[in-house]
């Protein structure tokens, strides 16, 4: 009654979150490529009410995997795009506990859940950078790190 299993799977395509807390040169023209690419998560929850329903306040270990991947089409000097590209790729894995409450809603299977988290966060990035001014040459930045997160959400879904 207490324990559940959370599996995601799914597609990630852009994070539009980006440009706030990292260095993005995305700026949604035509020359950028986004590449879908697969993440998951896996998360084992243990509710403190003792309730039929999957409802109300909980704890949980959780692990979860991302890609994020653009590829840049250089541009020539009149700015037609050439045949090369420049991959910039953002690997995350986040090992996390969060706490949070999942809502039922009375008439139908719709839910609400909230949580906090800290957790573990390795990266993994490969981004591309660009000299200040157009048509300036691309480079690579390669980085890696380990290093503690916080984590807040909410998620809206469907009770099966």
């Amino acid at each position: 009654k207490h324990l559940s299993l959370e599996v995601g799977l799914g597609i990630t395509r852009r994070n539009f979150l980006s440009p706030i807390f990292e260095y993005d040169l995305d700026n949604l023209s035509r020359k950028i490529k986004i590449k879908s690419l697969p993440s998951y998560k896996i998360a084992f929850r243990f509710y403190f009410d003792d309730n039929e329903e999957l409802d109300g306040y909980y704890i949980s270990p959780e692990f979860s995997y991302k890609t994020n991947r653009k590829d840049f089409l250089e541009l020539d000097t009149v700015g037609n795009i050439t045949g090369n590209k420049y991959i910039d790729k953002r690997i995350y894995s986040d090992l996390k506990l969060t706490v949070g409450r999942q809502v039922l809603s009375y008439s139908s299977n719709f839910l609400l859940d909230y949580y906090l988290g800290f957790g573990y966060r390795q990266k993994q990035l490969q981004e591309v950078h660009q000299l200040q001014g157009k048509n300036q040459p691309y480079f690579y930045e390669q980085t890696a790190g380990k290093n503690l997160a916080f984590f807040i959400g909410i998620k809206l879904g469907f009770g099966f």
